[in-house]
C-alpha cells in the first residue's frame, strides 16, 4: 500500500513539473516615476504574477513591497521621500537657472546646467500560477526623477 502511494505521489510531481516547464507566462515589469517621489511598477504583461515582492532603489533610499498578486496592468507604487525632496530641489535649480539666462544680456544662449543622473534599481521577485518561481532584475545609472513639469 505505501508504494503505491509513494508512486503515485511521485508521479503527481512530474506531472506538475511537466506542467511547470510549459506553463505559458507573460509577466514584463514596467517602472517609472508617476509623481514626485512615487515610483511605479506595473506588471505590463497579460499574466498575473502570484506572491510578488519587490524592492526598488533609488541613490541610497531603498523601499519594499510585497502583494499576494498583480494582475496583468495593475501595479505596485513605492513612495521614495529623499527622492522626492531630491526632484524638488533640482527643478528649483533649473528654474533659477532660466530665470538667470532670462535676465542675462545674451538671452538666447541656454543656461548651461548638466543633468542630474541618479542610479535606479528593480528586483521583483514572483510566481507563476503554477508555482514557478520567477525574477525581473534591473539597473540605470543615469536616471532622471521623473518630468512632471
Amino acid at each position: 500500500m505505501a508504494a503505491n502511494e509513494l508512486a503515485r505521489e511521485a508521479n503527481d510531481l512530474f506531472h506538475q513539473q511537466e506542467r511547470r516547464g510549459i506553463e505559458s507566462h507573460d509577466v514584463h515589469w514596467d517602472g517609472e516615476w508617476i509623481s514626485p517621489g512615487v515610483y511605479r511598477l506595473r506588471n505590463d504583461g497579460t499574466h498575473t504574477a502570484h506572491e510578488v515582492r519587490v524592492t526598488v532603489i533609488v541613490d541610497e533610499e531603498q523601499m519594499r513591497a510585497e502583494s499576494a498578486r498583480v494582475d496583468a496592468g495593475d501595479h505596485l507604487a513605492l513612495e521614495f521621500p529623499q527622492a522626492r525632496i531630491q526632484y524638488h530641489r533640482e527643478r528649483r535649480g533649473r528654474e533659477e537657472a532660466e530665470e538667470q539666462r532670462r535676465s542675462n544680456q545674451f538671452p538666447h544662449i541656454p543656461a548651461a546646467l548638466p543633468p542630474d543622473y541618479h542610479y535606479i534599481a528593480e528586483q521583483v521577485y514572483w510566481r507563476t500560477e503554477l508555482g514557478t518561481p520567477k525574477e525581473h532584475a534591473s539597473s540605470h545609472h543615469l536616471a532622471g526623477l521623473g518630468d512632471f513639469d
